[in-house]
């Protein structure tokens, strides 16, 4: 880096210091002076052109071994960027990820070093990155209305008692709701869609309410039956018409935003002032990972499951069976336990 640093001018040292500054020495050092010279000389022409673009939309290039990213400044962008990598079956030789400032905006420059890439290849992997920072940027720029909108719905909770849910189903549905608002969530996508016709045999239709998130295209499924993509799996419509007042599964459909998995689906009824149904508010995301690291009796609905089973297994939680008990259901797969 000294090297490369001499020979150059003062900006583009500064560059060249904030691009490959943290980057292992060794990694950099086999890569050469030449690689990491048109490493630099790319950045450039991407921060250039980020700068004429109006639309401050993502900036993807590239060129030679290098893909370059810049990005306004925001979460799940270089683990989103490497997974879409690696999904496409490549492998990063090197990652740098400064955060650079230009015109007062805080941008995130991505660089990844790859592999020659064939004409094919690399267009699958840039319409592939395009998909994954427009999804990331949609998540970031609406959790914040994502999470007002569960919030409001708490409070409807609060307020009264629907048909058919008992008291303590609704101090829970609360409390596991309240826990999920309390950074144990990736809110993704949501949703509002009116229930229609008779409890048997009625169905679920977006409402005219503006989704947000992933779920901003009303025409996006995230229900799985069998293999279509639907609406209403039966296994929602088993949920609209019992008397629990939400849902807790996994959703049909892949995250591409921070981690590649199965998002989780939260569904939660929605009723009328009577109490009576109207619909269900679709929550989709990823549960944060310390929910895989604390005890499941520190989970609402979750802790209930547990208590019901050492319970029916005539335990006590201080005894040894109730406490070996207790630790199999503790690191037991946490979403087969949901």
């Amino acid at each position: 880096i000294s090297r490369l640093c001499k020979t150059l001018s003062e900006p583009r040292g500064d560059l060249a210091k904030n691009l490959f500054g943290k980057a292992p020495g060794a990694d950099l050092k086999a890569l050469g002076y030449e690689e990491l010279l048109t490493g630099l000389n790319h950045a450039e022409v991407s921060l250039k052109r980020w700068k004429k673009d109006p639309g401050k939309k993502p900036h993807i290039s590239i060129q030679g071994l290098w893909v370059q990213i810049v990005n306004l400044d925001r979460p799940f962008i270089v683990d989103s960027v490497l997974d879409e990598i690696t999904a496409q079956g490549l492998s990063a030789d090197l990652v740098m990820h400064p955060v650079v400032t230009q015109n007062g905006e805080n941008l995130s420059l991505v660089q990844v070093h790859l592999k020659a890439l064939d004409a094919q290849t690399t267009e699958e992997l840039r319409a592939g990155l395009e998909d994954t920072l427009r999804d990331t940027n949609r998540v970031v720029a609406d959790w914040e209305a994502m999470h007002r909108r569960v919030t409001d719905t708490i409070e409807s909770f609060k307020t009264g008692l629907p048909k058919g849910i008992n008291q303590q189903d609704q101090r829970e549905a609360i409390a596991f709701l309240e826990w999920l608002t309390d950074n144990h969530f990736i809110f993704m996508g949501l949703r509002h869609y009116i229930y229609e016709g008779t409890p048997k045999k009625g169905g679920l239709r977006a409402s005219d309410e503006p989704g947000l998130g992933l779920l901003t295209n009303p025409d996006m499924h995230v229900l799985r039956d069998v293999t279509t993509l639907v609406t209403m799996s039966p296994e929602i419509r088993a949920f609209l018409t019992s008397n629990a007042p939400l849902i807790i599964t996994k959703a049909g459909v892949r995250s591409r935003v921070h981690r590649r998995a199965y998002m989780d689906y939260i569904g939660i009824k929605l009723f009328d002032t009577n109490g009576h149904l109207t619909g269900e508010l679709r929550v989709i995301g990823l549960f944060t990972s310390n929910v895989y690291n604390q005890s499941v009796l520190r989970i609402p609905l979750l802790r209930r499951k547990v208590n019901a089973i050492i319970a029916d297994a005539g335990l006590k939680h201080s005894s040894y069976s109730g406490k070996a008990l207790l630790n199999i259901l503790d690191t037991y797969p946490r979403d087969d336990l949901f």
